[in-house]
């Protein structure tokens, strides 16, 4: 890393460091050990056996490196004197040193600094010989008198005559020490600090580690390292980043005043800086050419997409702080201490939970609440509960400000009404609503404003929706039926039973509520311009004639919807999504009136007991319809082709009859339980998009029809489940095995050769001779994935295209060897197989082999040793396999392996050749990481349920 002065900018230097050494003493060892360290650190040095080019003369090269380094190192040794070459160098640095951005430092290794200052001894008798040789010193004596002047406080006696104590060798050690003050000593020449982190930024050591880590100090490689995440951890992340390169931003200030020039100002320099817009970055860092090799670029931003257009090398997001980080760091603002004081913690962690991890906010609240007494405390946390601070929510609305307008309008509905709910719920939701939701919500999240759990569901930080909230409710702060957005049940039920609405709200989350439905249909009158509406209520008796829904609904969800039909006086021109899931209905509208639903495109009419038939001809634009048990749902009537359904449940219903052949689209239906359907008419043409087929227990089905008429010779992908129970009632003896059979599937339709219609054929009687239909599962040979539970066959290696295989709960106790004559085998799991006590020896076969996952297999021991030739191998997961004891020895030659899960099992030590891994991520738990000598262990948490700590080597 080359360094700039952040207070002068005349000059900019090349190197960081230059060294000047007697090559026979030092060359191999004192010097090797402090270039390493000195790269080590980012610092950028010059040593001549390792930067002077080919074909260029030597002389003049060194002595543009000595004008282009900042700091000159000379390692006075025994034979340095001896040397032209070393004299000259020293020439040149004397007169560089007449500078004041110019510093020489003299280090002496196994030379006295008299011998040096008098040239007595060793150094006496090498100057001696070199005076005779050249008869004139041609200047060479000017340098002692330099060094005469020098101060007693930079001269560093490195004896090693000292080091070597009693025949043992610790100089090494010493050495270490030695090479480690040396960097101390100019690092602040150099504007470097060290990792030191300051005690008010609690948890910001690790944090930034991680940065650090990814630096890669090592490469000549442009790099650009982002951070994003939470900008408030961020900003406090930032001025150690900043220390750690150097003061660089000072400097592109005043060039751009100068030069106006950003390109030429950044030209051969590093930089870190704070940006959140593409146009910025662009600006201050275009293309890795405009910095020289080696150069590190560090970006801190809220925005992740700045990052990802910008082709950033690595992102890093920045987590926010553990309760035990918070604690400290409150208890540092409130008490100037790591801990609460007596009497005060319990306080104090009401405050931390408050502020849940986030250090702005913990930062006001200690300095806020420093000094005050525990009345005072207790009426402060009592007040955060109704009126958020002020000072936090003006600081994170900086992001809100940011924002598109219609991007805003879906913060704003995520924070007021749909906190929770998942990601696929939510999209549909915004877009009944007229958004672009899929990349708002992607925005969103970019900007840390929410975040997409693992189960994709919709969260935001608390600040984050108080501040959000607090946005809808200031304009009007005591007049809620002026809300664009009710989600308070005290509020929304004053405003109905009142009949306060107003036109000014848009969105209503009532959620479950103990009021009338009378009540709700007429509180609703004057909210005219009503586009979301969410209600839960209590099925009642209710007056037919009341009911009333706005016209400029878009989304409307009522569960136990109590009337029988929908409003004659609703228009429906708007709606496009309705879940009125346990509803009354009987049917759609009053009387047979056949109001078509223009823009209707999900329909969710499940576990709506009443309703008997249904006409898609009144939603002719469905793309969605759940009549999921509907249990006196006899038919569903299509007079005409559906271009547009994509997914159809009728499970648990009553239909008899069913031609898919009217929706072309089709892409997943679901017929479970239709224990009274007959006959399905389904035309290849309309199979062609289907993936999902869920057909288990429909145990009357006795025609099911597949023509194999077809056009196209593309590939279909077809992902087909059959569930059998465990006690199947058509068969007197009911002793039968269950199984449950899942598969991926592709095949050019041009050579569709029966198996497939094999399996749909089999239907309810799958599980009646299991053997065959597990060996007509192995005929199939573009089965891509395959899961299987219980049960699996022996002719399982017939399946030459098998990517993926999957195997629950079965019962043996050797893997079958037939297994790994899956030659294309990718991934191979195995869960809770409890009597699995051995892999087979040659599962080495699987050369393609990148995925081994094995959770709760309690009976297994051992693993092969043969596992380390598995090239391939990128994941290998044992988890609560509680008897694996330890690891093959050379489980280090698995050089692509990423990913080594280990909870749960009893490894007490890992194999020393797995340390060459680098950037191998070992999971287990904290104690376990932790017990095989691993400091800096990062805990993570998946779920509730899934809690782990990793390592990266």
């Amino acid at each position: 890393m080359a360094s700039t002065s952040a207070s002068s900018f005349e000059k900019s230097f090349k190197y960081d460091v230059f060294l000047s050494f007697r090559g026979e003493d030092t060359r191999k060892t004192f010097v090797d050990h402090l270039y390493h360290a000195l790269c080590n650190r980012g610092i950028t040095t010059y040593k001549d056996d390792e930067k002077i080019e080919k074909g260029e003369r030597i002389n003049e090269q060194l002595v543009r490196s000595i004008e282009d380094s900042r700091i000159h190192i000379i390692i006075f040794s025994k034979n340095y004197a001896s040397s032209s070459w070393c004299l000259n160098e020293l020439v040149k640095i004397m007169e560089c040193e007449k500078t004041q951005e110019q510093t020489a430092y003299p280090v002496f290794y196994d030379v006295e600094p008299t011998e040096v200052r008098h040239q007595s001894g060793a150094v006496g008798e090498a100057f001696a010989k070199l005076v005779a040789k050249h008869e004139k010193g041609s200047g060479l004596f000017s340098f002692f008198k330099w060094f005469t002047r020098k101060r007693k406080r930079m001269v560093e006696d490195v004896e090693m005559k000292m080091m070597l104590q009693d025949g043992d060798v610790p100089w090494k050690r010493h050495e270490a020490k030695f090479i480690e003050k040396i960097i101390k000593d100019i690092s602040p020449k150099l504007h470097l600090i060290s990792l030191n982190v300051d005690d008010n930024l609690v948890g910001m050591e690790t944090r930034l580690l991680n940065v650090v880590s990814s630096l890669e100090l090592d490469s000549n490689d442009v790099l650009m390292i982002g951070t994003g995440g939470w900008e408030v951890v961020e900003r406090r992340l930032w001025p150690e980043l900043f220390l750690i390169i150097y003061p660089f931003i000072l400097k592109v200030k005043a060039l751009l005043r100068m030069s106006g020039n950003v390109h030429k100002a950044l030209k051969g320099s590093s930089c870190s800086r704070y940006v959140d817009h593409i146009e910025h970055l662009a600006a201050l860092a275009g293309t890795p050419n405009w910095f020289k090799p080696g150069s590190r670029i560090i970006i801190t931003t809220r925005d992740e997409q700045v990052l990802i257009a910008h082709k950033v090398n690595k992102i890093h997001d920045v987590n926010l702080l553990s309760d035990q980080e918070a604690l400290c760091l409150f208890s540092w603002h409130a008490f100037g201490r790591e801990i609460p004081i007596n009497g005060y913690k319990e306080l104090s962690e009401k405050v931390v939970h408050y502020a849940a991890g986030l250090p702005l906010t913990i930062k006001v609240l200690g300095s806020h609440l420093c000094g005050r007494s525990e009345l005072d405390w207790v009426d402060a946390i009592n007040r955060l509960k109704n009126i958020p601070l002020k000072e936090t929510l003006e600081k994170l609305e900086l992001s809100y400000n940011g924002l598109e307008n219609d991007q805003k309008e879906i913060f704003l509905d995520v924070v007021c009404v749909l906190k929770g709910e998942t990601k696929y719920r939510a999209i549909r939701i915004l877009e009944s609503c007229g958004f672009n939701a899929r990349i708002g919500l992607r925005v969103l999240e970019q900007k840390s404003l929410i975040t997409i759990s693992n189960g994709d569901g919709l969260d935001i930080h608390d600040h984050i929706e108080e501040m959000g909230r607090n946005i809808v409710r200031r304009l009007h702060p005591n007049e809620p039926s002026k809300h664009s957005r009710l989600w308070i049940k005290e509020e929304i039920k004053d405003i109905l039973v009142n009949e306060l609405g107003t036109k000014a709200t848009r969105s209503i989350n009532l959620g479950y509520s103990n009021l009338h439905s009378d009540i709700i249909t007429k509180g609703i009158r004057k909210i005219e311009e009503l586009r979301l509406l969410n209600v839960q209520c209590k099925v009642t008796e209710v007056d037919e004639v009341n009911k009333y829904l706005p016209d400029a609904l878009q989304y409307l969800c009522w569960t136990n919807y109590p009337f029988q039909s929908l409003p004659e006086t609703f228009q429906a021109n708007n709606l496009v999504n309705l879940d009125m899931c346990h509803s009354n209905i009987t049917e759609l509208w009053e009387g047979g009136e056949r109001k078509v639903f223009n823009k209707l495109k999900y329909l969710d009419l499940s576990y709506s007991s009443k309703l008997r038939t249904f006409d898609l001809s009144i939603t002719p634009h469905l793309e969605l319809l759940n009549l999921t048990r509907c249990e006196d749902l006899v038919e569903l009537c299509m007079p005409v082709e559906f271009p547009n359904l994509k997914s159809l449940n009728l499970s648990r219903s009553k239909v008899i009859n069913l031609n898919i052949g009217l929706t072309p689209n089709l892409e997943r239906l679901y017929l479970e339980g239709c224990s009274h359907l007959k006959e399905i008419h389904a035309p290849v043409e309309c199979l062609k998009k289907l993936v999902h087929l869920f057909s288990s227990e429909c145990l009357n089905l006795v025609y099911y029809t597949v023509d194999k008429k077809h056009e196209s010779a593309s590939i279909d992908t077809v992902e087909i489940n059959v569930s059998c129970v465990d006690v199947y009632p058509l068969h007197a003896t009911n002793d039968l095995l269950g199984f449950r059979f899942t598969c991926i599937y592709d095949e050019p339709r041009s050579s569709w050769s029966g198996n497939l219609e094999k399996l749909f054929r089999f239907g309810p009687c799958a599980c009646e001779n299991p053997e065959y239909f597990l060996a007509t599962i192995c005929d199939l040979q573009h089965l891509r994935e395959l899961t299987l539970e219980k049960r699996i066959h022996g002719d399982i290696w017939r399946l030459e295209s098998l990517e993926k295989l999957s195997l629950w709960w079965q019962k043996f106790q050797h893997l079958p060897d037939s297994i790994c004559l899956l030659k294309n085998l990718k991934s191979l799991e195995l869960y809770l197989c409890l009597a699995l006590e051995q892999l087979p020896g040659n599962i080495c076969r699987l050369e393609c082999l990148e995925v081994l996952r094995i959770i709760g297999s309690e009976s297994l021991r051992d693993i092969p040793s043969t596992i380390c030739k598995m090239r391939c191998l990128k994941h290998l997961v044992l988890s609560n396999c509680k008897n694996i004891k330890k690891l093959p020895e050379e489980l280090g030659s698995l050089e692509c392996l990423k990913e080594l899960w280990i909870k749960g099992t009893d490894i007490s030590l890992l194999p020393q050749s797995i340390y060459q891994l680098k950037g191998l991520r070992i999971c287990g738990s904290r104690e376990q990481l932790e017990s095989y000598g691993f400091t800096s262990v990062i805990d993570s948490v998946v779920e509730v349920s899934l809690e782990y700590a990793y390592i990266e080597l």
